[in-house]
């Protein structure tokens, strides 16, 4: 661990944290000291030397090693020059020690470039600090004992303390968390919740930024994307039994980008309204409802989940008995149209967790189905997570299953947005909802133009359209290996219709039978 020296402003090597020392969290700018020029500061040239010192970085250490040193500390910790990213081994260390450093820390000092006020941590218009917006800081804010705020003078705001409500408010983070973090106190998904929000310059950070709040750690590979999260999901798997870490769902408006692992989760966002989601057996002693396993083995295989869950198969007649929560709206209406639609035949499988944001505290489901093999199940309809009734009555013990980690059921992948100018001089955007069977290449739009013609709908299962009337729009498409050219729009009339226009198999009654046509007609113009 490299700490700097207050008197000195040098750095120093230590092998374990001092018993003293300070700590900074901050947003990185553009001007950031690193650790090369900070260690060179001795040894470099005048002009080299005043090139660093003008840095905003390097303003934002020399404060903090003042605040530190008018505190009777004689070492300060700033994450942009205390460690070594050129070295990857240093860097894996740091990243997964920098909760304990955090934790271990006599004062940490917030400082809020972005904010005048003296009293609040919010600037103009209520809005809050950047602050709060980035992946790295919520263990920054929950991790030390003693956090103080400044501004962008570095006058001082006040402490996480005397400040504890309105920083709940903000982040959502309980007052008991906030004054002492006990990791134990709270759930998957609820912590996960908390850095939903939030957001991380690499991909990967997303996930590596959350190994102190849960206290797991993994090696680092930058480069591997979006599976440093799913990485961290099976890490908390192997050392939890919080089925809350299920109990998500996916905002295809939000998370388009961000595609679920089956049943995993591909984000933190997929869990920002699973603040109020948390374990049955941290909620009372009663014996479980509905069979459930209370703190129930599960591990992961080679093919997905092994977990014993009780299942709900009459699904229609359990609605009658449940709700289900979802950000469609509204979302009761919505889903037994999908269900009634749907082409999968779908089972409730109850989830040891409870949603405890009314009265009733129900327990969660999910709806999985079982693939024609009959080996895989998959988690099908994100969108929605069952609220299971305290009236219906399930009969049989939980059974043993294994849940697939693809996505072979995901109703709805990637999507597009194409925005024009569309009939009658209004702008509009396209949504393109392509599923995994569809890749999709050179999107474009054409000028605006009447569409009468055959309807053609796909939403759950295919390609969703929502478009502005009298519009039109291109997308190449690779479906299972044959390429075609997709013409789209709506009529004037608000009726939307879709034409294959090219292919270079030919084999159009394949694709308009099995896919495009499902819910229509589709012409086709060679």
């Amino acid at each position: 661990m490299w700490l700097i020296n207050t008197d000195s402003l040098e750095l120093e090597a230590f092998p374990t944290p001092p018993p003293q020392y300070a700590i900074l969290s901050h947003v990185w700018t553009d001007e950031e000291v690193s650790f090369q020029d900070f260690r060179d500061l001795k040894r470099s040239d005048d002009v080299s030397v005043a090139v660093v010192r003008r840095k905003a970085g390097f303003v934002k250490v020399g404060q903090c090693c003042r605040l530190a040193k008018s505190q009777g500390l004689r070492y300060a910790w700033v994450d942009t020059c205390c460690i070594d990213k050129t070295s990857s081994a240093e860097l894996s260390e740091s990243i997964n020690s920098m909760f304990a450093w955090y934790q271990s820390s006599t004062i940490c000092f917030v400082y809020l470039a972005d904010i005048v006020s003296t009293t609040s941590t919010q600037g103009p218009g209520g809005f809050p600090s950047r602050w709060y917006s980035r992946g790295w800081t919520l263990q920054e804010l929950l991790a030390p004992t003693k956090v103080v705020f400044y501004n962008h003078s570095w006058t001082m705001i006040g402490t996480k303390w005397g400040m504890r409500t309105q920083i709940s408010g903000i982040t959502g983070i309980s007052q008991a968390d906030l004054v002492f973090f006990d990791r134990r106190r709270t759930s998957i998904a609820q912590k996960m919740s908390w850095a939903s929000r939030r957001e991380t310059t690499r991909t990967e950070d997303t996930a590596y930024c959350l190994l102190g709040v849960f206290g797991v750690h993994m090696p680092l590979i930058y480069g591997e994307g979006t599976n440093a999260f799913r990485r961290l999901q099976e890490e908390l798997i192997k050392s939890s039994p919080d089925q809350t870490i299920f109990a998500w769902t996916y905002d295809l408006r939000l998370d388009a980008q961000l595609r679920p692992w089956g049943i995993l989760a591909g984000s933190p966002g997929h869990f920002r309204h699973c603040g109020n989601v948390v374990t049955t057996h941290s909620l009372d002693s009663s014996k479980p409802r509905y069979g459930v396993l209370r703190r129930p083995q599960f591990s992961i295989t080679n093919v997905g989940l092994q977990i014993e869950l009780p299942l709900i198969e009459d699904t229609a007649t359990a609605l009658q008995h449940c709700h289900v929560r979802s950000n469609r709206d509204p979302p009761q209406k919505a889903f037994r149209t999908l269900l009634r639609e749907s082409d999968v035949r779908a089972v409730i499988a109850i989830l040891d967790c409870v949603d405890i944001s009314g009265e009733e505290k129900p327990y969660l489901g999910i709806m999985i189905t079982l693939d024609e093999d009959g080996a895989l199940f998959h988690r099908v309809h994100h969108s929605y997570l069952v609220k299971i009734g305290s009236r219906l009555r399930i009969e049989g013990a939980p059974l043993p299953l294994c849940v697939s980690f693809d996505n072979r059921y995901l109703e709805i992948g990637d999507m597009i947005h194409l925005p024009f100018l569309g009939w009658g001089g209004g702008t509009y955007t396209t949504s393109i909802f392509v599923n995994d069977w569809l890749s999709v290449n050179n999107p474009r739009v054409l000028p605006s133009m009447d569409t009468s013609g055959p309807t053609i709908f796909l939403a759950d299962d295919g390609v969703g359209l929502f478009l502005g009337p009298g519009t039109v729009g291109l997308l190449d498409l690779t479906l299972h290996g044959e390429v075609c050219t997709v013409i789209f729009g709506v009529t004037v009339t608000l009726k939307v219709c879709c034409a294959i226009v090219a292919s270079a198999v030919g084999n159009y009654d394949h694709i308009t039978t099995n896919y495009l046509a499902k819910h229509g007609q589709a012409r086709k113009i060679v």
